[in-house]
């Protein structure tokens, strides 16, 4: 509560933004549940003004937005990989059924044996990255795996070692997951 005395208290709670909220609190399931049809039809109605105030305050204060953005990345990395890969996902026209319990960063490369871990800003051949082992069978949990980028980007253009080394690979993770 912003007011320490009683009669600051009800001067707040009189304030008619409040006493929606408090009535949305004190609903019983059927009034919640019409408030949130409510609410989902004025943002349909008023999505586009909605929109364009969000992409104005980005605008505004982009440094801001994008510093709180990278906050969250580093704090749980996974669920951006994730949200990634359900891009990617949906553009390439693959299936997509993870859930972030699917998914682990390892201290190791399984490719390469090298150390994978993050530098905030940057995308180094020591970052995690999710691979499909198989690209056709798309992101699902039989099919990922975390390995290093330069791992996953040369699988994309390497030389023969390289691909052989990936190969030894494929086959083990085929053989571990069948």
């Amino acid at each position: 509560m912003p007011h320490k005395t009683t009669e600051g208290r009800r001067a707040y709670n009189r304030r008619p933004d409040v006493r929606r909220r408090l009535k949305a609190y004190r609903a019983t399931p059927a009034q919640r549940e019409h408030i949130k049809e409510y609410k989902r039809a004025v943002y349909q109605l008023e999505s586009d003004h909605i929109l364009a105030k969000q992409r104005s305050y980005r605008k505004k204060n982009k440094a801001h937005v994008l510093r709180l953005e990278h906050l969250q990345r580093e704090k749980n990395p996974i669920a951006y990989m994730l949200a990634a890969a359900r891009a990617r996902a949906k553009r390439l026209r693959v299936p997509f059924s993870l859930n972030p319990t699917d998914v682990s960063i390892p201290a190791l490369c399984p490719v390469f044996g090298t150390p994978i871990y993050r530098i905030a800003g940057t995308r180094t051949g020591n970052s995690p990255a999710l691979d499909r082992v198989i690209p056709t069978r798309g992101y699902v949990s039989t099919n990922v795996c975390v390995i290093s980028y330069r791992a996953n980007v040369i699988k994309n253009n390497g030389s023969s070692e390289e691909h052989r080394q990936i190969a030894d690979y494929i086959d083990r993770h085929s053989e571990k997951k069948g």
